[in-house]
């Protein structure tokens, strides 16, 4: 009985409209004062410890990466050398968005980021080659949420932090299921470049050209490689790796010229509210947590809920189906704190390796970016292509059908994400 009104004031709270934050500092306070459960003073303790993780400054880190990456135009020189060897392709502008994209993700690991940076140059493009509006705006921002998958991923590093599972591995883990969505999405744009006749670039490949654009986009090309080569060669930590990211991208800014102390100021002011929102999230749910372990609420949870999963294949299935529904209504960042230590052990009891379960949850939880009523990255290109946010769901809808697919094939193929590690 405690459990359920723990549950319903908290939902309570949500649905009133009051801050995640707030929502559960309340929720938390309130259930302490009444049910007496531990002494009040514990709280603000929790807090402090929740906050008291070396890996969680990995996140204003790829933060500020990701900001200075779109204030330095970065994102230009990466379409200009994705283009120049895709550009005779059927449908060679959106191949060439969503590979911008894909590697922008791996630049940065922010959705909002990527759809921004890239969506700002594509989108134009695309709509003057003979793509409708809203398909180019859905094609952009749902090829954007994969910037939360392929590492380096925020939500990852929270998910790490929260339990206890290396992030390292979970980054690992995060590249076959975008890069299988990236190249599904190539598909579906293809496949509507050819339908639709959509015009064909009649210049002519030039290597010279070619290996230009290159020169030009080297420096960019080489973050990922410094960031998750040095991470799995085991030269630095995540964390060490936004570090180096972080400089990395403003000696590039600074060697290109494309930014000033006004922009490095602006960037800085973003990075603060943004990683600010994202701890003060992050440090209240070490009070939820505490809730969580006192009460033993996930463990018993899972002993109402194991006796109906049949296999680990029907808990994947309830997993994915779940938090879809989340997804669509709760920032990432929330959704894993509040749901990981719940859900996360029943799929581990029933015999699914930590890393893959982390991976998946992160994975589907993230797809929540392109899916209504609240995907961010369709609230942030609807402006950009001065769009309805309905037309923009509309524009988007294959591509988030063609997502979930993936996902649920790799739900039910689970070797698939675990080459990496040597199977299962």
């Amino acid at each position: 009985m405690n459990i359920t009104i723990f549950f319903l004031v908290l939902f309570i709270l949500l649905f009133m409209g009051i801050p995640v934050v707030y929502s559960i500092g309340l929720d938390c306070i309130f259930y302490v004062l009444v049910f007496h459960v531990s002494d009040l003073i514990q709280l603000p303790t929790k807090i402090y410890a929740q906050n008291d993780s070396y890996v969680l400054l990995a996140i204003p880190l790829f933060v500020m990466c990701g900001y200075l990456m779109e204030a330095g135009g970065i994102s230009r020189r990466l379409v200009d050398f994705v283009y120049s060897l895709v550009g005779r392709q059927p449908g060679a502008l959106g191949t060439v968005a969503i590979l911008s994209c894909m590697v922008f993700a791996a630049l940065t690991g922010s959705a909002v980021a990527t759809t921004a940076a890239i969506g700002a140059i594509m989108f134009p493009m695309m709509v003057e080659n003979g793509y409708d509006s809203k398909v180019a705006a859905g094609m952009i921002c749902s090829a954007g949420a994969l910037g939360p998958i392929i590492p380096p991923s925020v939500p990852m590093v929270i998910y790490g932090s929260t339990m206890g599972v290396s992030v390292a591995d979970l980054f690992l883990g995060g590249i076959i299921p975008g890069i299988l969505m990236g190249v599904t999405f190539i598909v579906i744009n293809i496949v509507y470049a050819i339908r639709n006749k959509l015009p064909r670039s009649q210049e002519e490949f030039s290597v010279k050209k070619t290996l230009k654009a290159f020169w030009k986009s080297l420096g960019v090309l080489f973050l990922p490689v410094i960031i998750l080569g040095g991470i799995y060669s085991g030269t630095f930590t995540p964390t060490e790796a936004g570090t180096v990211a972080v400089l990395y991208s403003l000696l590039l800014c600074i060697f290109y010229r494309a930014i000033d102390l006004k922009g490095f100021l602006e960037v800085c002011r973003k990075t603060i509210l943004t990683a600010g929102s994202i701890m003060c999230i992050i440090c209240i749910s070490g009070m939820f947590a505490y809730i969580l372990t006192v009460e033993n609420i996930p463990q018993t949870i899972a002993a109402v809920v194991l006796p109906y999963m049949s296999s680990s294949v029907a808990f994947m299935l309830m997993m994915f189906i779940f938090l879809i529904i989340v997804g669509a209504l709760m920032d990432s960042g929330p959704a894993i704190l509040i749901l990981a230590p719940i859900i996360a052990p029943i799929g581990v009891s029933l015999g699914l390796p930590a890393i893959y379960v982390g991976i998946m949850f992160c994975c589907i939880l993230c797809m929540g970016a392109i899916t209504p009523p609240f995907g961010i990255t369709l609230f942030t290109i609807a402006p950009i292509a001065k769009e309805t946010f309905g037309r923009v769901v509309k524009g988007a809808l294959p591509f988030t059908i063609a997502a979930f697919v993936v996902l649920l094939v790799l739900c039910f193929v689970p070797r698939l994400v675990m080459l990496p590690f040597g199977g299962m």
